[in-house]
């Protein structure tokens, strides 16, 4: 899934995430995914959880802290304020429902 942010004109508040096609069989992690902050030219590691019977996949930025990384939510604000040059985009392979 790639999002691109160049018609956003709003980055609302709280935890991102995205609407998957089908309900998931188990829950799953997503780890391949990285967003680009085009203004400072750096890219941070997305990731994703979805629960087991549910097509909503939170996502995550991998983050430094004193005892190793940490999956925190990806907002507007974090890991960095966003502007409408950036994006991201994830994958990963899930079971369905059925």
């Amino acid at each position: 899934i790639i999002v691109d942010f160049d018609n956003i004109t709003s980055f609302g508040t709280g935890q991102y995430y995205l609407t998957l096609p089908y309900p998931t069989r188990v829950a799953y992690q997503f780890r391949d995914g990285c967003l680009h902050d085009v203004s400072a030219g750096t890219e941070y590691q997305v990731s994703g959880h979805v629960f087991a019977n549910d097509d909503v996949l939170w996502l995550n930025i991998a983050d430094k802290v004193a005892s190793g990384v940490q999956d925190v939510d990806f907002t507007s604000t974090t890991p960095v304020t966003l502007t409408t040059a950036d994006s991201f985009h994830i994958a990963g392979i899930y079971e369905i429902e059925g």
